[in-house]
């Protein structure tokens, strides 16, 4: 780790333990339109990026309806529950771990950039982290370009980057 100066965290599901309330909310989704409900071992094994490929492969046709709604509607389900998640157990001794060895610390999400700030605010961890990155939009195509926009923010070397 000495050659590390940084590390970029992902917020859903590594630092919130949020899967509960995603799984959840896409069950109303899938339960509206009688398709499958999922439990977490299936959520696990077909999520992916772009969202809309995880959509698809639970059976939504946006030839029917448009994808953007239907991504709206999750969302619209998500944000009524997304206060009600917590951190993982270990995410406090994680962060003040790194903290106390002089590590930067960001965040990176594939979340919209107010919303994930007010969910960090929310749990009072925001002080840990230099940057916290989210997305313009609820359409969550992907962090790769995110996380690249961290590391020239920080002006860090990649390679130096966790």
């Amino acid at each position: 780790m000495k050659e590390i100066t940084t590390i970029i965290w992902d917020w859903n599901g590594t630092l919130l333990n949020d899967v509960d309330i995603c799984v959840d909310s896409m069950n109303i989704l899938l339960k509206k339109r009688n398709l499958p409900l999922m439990d977490l071992a299936k959520y696990r094994s077909v999520f992916n990026f772009p969202v809309k490929n995880y959509y698809e492969l639970l059976g939504f046709d946006f030839v029917k309806e448009p994808y953007d709604d239907v991504a709206m509607e999750f969302i619209n389900v998500y944000l009524q529950w997304l206060n009600d998640s917590d951190l993982h157990s270990d995410v406090l001794p994680c962060l003040d771990f790194f903290a106390g060895i002089g590590k930067k610390q960001s965040i990176l999400s594939a979340m919209e950039q107010d919303t994930l700030i007010n969910s960090v605010k929310s749990k009072n961890i925001e002080s840990y982290f230099g940057i916290i990155q989210g997305i313009s939009d609820h359409f969550a195509n992907g962090k790769i370009g995110i996380a690249k926009e961290i590391i020239n923010k920080l002006n860090v070397p990649a390679e130096q980057c966790y």
